[in-house]
């Protein structure tokens, strides 16, 4: 007999036929201290979460498969999958809940990366690495947006949220550009060349 997974808009609250928010961001233990530090398994029917783990440490459950946290880490967990989490009383970090179809780029979609966004994925970070430090800012500074509702946070989260997740893929496929695709259309202008020096 299959077991019963709950579906959730927000863990622990009721989903509703159309939500009132395309974002959503708080910390991972605002809710967690709330059920014990564990979430149980449950799914989101078409909400995209981003964790991003500072410090402390637990266990994240895929499809009935545990792995260990070491942060800093960034979970993804696209839309109709099962997943739980088990957390450490000093677990620090920011969960992002997104409607997955305001991404700009789509899970499950043929691109490298929409096929890289439509499994769940736990990606360590190298805490000395400045790419890495970068997207744990950027992880932050949605957070920031969030809270603040400064004028344009809209474009600027939206922003940090495509930047964050095409580092984060790279981190988790090793950059490989087979499997991301590469930019080889963009150009490159340093401002200090004269124009007539450049050669093309």
């Amino acid at each position: 007999m299959t077991e019963h997974v709950p579906i959730y808009d927000l863990y622990g609250e009721k989903p509703d036929k159309r939500p009132d928010f395309w974002l959503h961001c708080e910390t991972i233990a605002s809710r967690s201290s709330l059920h014990r530090w564990e979430i149980a398994l449950h799914r989101h029917e078409g909400f995209f979460q981003i964790l991003y783990i500072q410090a402390g440490s637990g266990e994240a459950i895929f499809e009935g498969r545990v792995h260990a946290i070491h942060p800093p880490a960034v979970i993804t967990i696209p839309p109709q999958v099962d997943h739980g989490f088990r957390f450490s009383r000093d677990i620090a970090g920011l969960v992002i809940t997104v409607v997955a179809t305001h991404l700009r780029i789509r899970p499950g979609t043929h691109s490298g990366l929409g096929e890289w966004l439509s499994a769940p994925c736990l990606t360590s970070l190298d805490k000395d690495d400045d790419d890495a430090i970068y997207l744990g800012r950027t992880l932050e500074r949605i957070g920031e947006e969030f809270a603040s509702r400064h004028s344009g946070g809209n474009d600027l989260i939206d922003a940090c949220l495509t930047s964050a997740l095409v580092l984060t893929a790279r981190f988790s496929t090793g950059g490989r550009d087979e499997f991301l695709g590469r930019s080889d259309d963009l150009r490159f202008w340093d401002s200090k060349i004269p124009a007539n020096q450049i050669q093309h």
